[in-house]
């Protein structure tokens, strides 16, 4: 990674933090949250960004549609374009309002997916299994 980031000269802009304890707080500081999945669950460290206020560029991998609303609450790729998700984060480096915009998107999407909103809708699937089997 380092003779990589040395040939295309991105010294002042990628930093290898190796093993780091404090991940929430580079998380909150960065200026882009990017995750280039090609297969992805779910995705928490974009639920992680987004309560941050880190804009996020991401891959449409898995269940990352889900958390993230694209031009909304943040940018999606197609997955295997390097290009699209470069410049993605490019856009969102560069287009501060286009990342404020994110941001607050963002922070409204996340509340779709606190404990207190997970646990609603668990009872309500629990009631409506409920009503259907006549308990």
């Amino acid at each position: 990674m380092e003779q990589a980031i040395g040939e295309l000269q991105l010294g002042g802009f990628v930093h290898l933090a190796g093993y780091r304890t404090d991940a929430d707080a580079l998380l909150a500081s960065a200026s882009v949250a990017a995750l280039s999945s090609e297969e992805e669950g779910l995705g928490t460290v974009l639920l992680d960004a987004m309560a941050f206020g880190t804009p996020i560029a991401a891959t449409r991998a898995g269940g990352i549609p889900e958390i993230v609303q694209h031009e909304k609450s943040g940018l999606l790729a197609p997955i295997h374009d390097p290009d699209a998700l470069g410049a993605a984060i490019a856009r969102l480096a560069t287009d501060r309002a286009l990342a404020a915009r994110i941001i607050d998107g963002a922070r409204r999407r996340v509340e779709e997916f606190s404990i207190t909103r997970t646990m609603e809708r668990t009872v309500e699937v629990y009631r409506e299994v409920l009503m259907e089997s006549g308990g």
